[in-house]
């Protein structure tokens, strides 16, 4: 979570060649922002795509599942 979303996916951009800020942020597997801001894009990629669950993958994003869990809690309600 950060409240700065462009500057949290830059160093991942920069390692791909045309990627953009914008590009990685519409991404649906990757969700990046305050908590307004993820549970939002939560619901708009549910409407969009029909997503009805969420998996944080381990072995890599083990350090994030902690993170997601007032995430989850937020989406409870809808």
């Amino acid at each position: 979570m950060t409240d700065d979303r462009a500057a949290a996916v830059r160093p991942f951009v920069e390692r791909v060649p045309g990627a953009t800020v914008q590009g990685a942020l519409e991404l649906p597997i990757l969700l990046v922002g305050t908590l307004k801001q993820i549970v939002a894009q939560v619901l708009a990629q549910r409407g969009r795509y029909g997503c009805t669950y969420l998996m944080v993958m381990e072995p890599y994003m083990e350090p994030y599942m902690e993170a997601f869990v007032p995430v989850v809690a937020e989406l409870g309600g809808h």
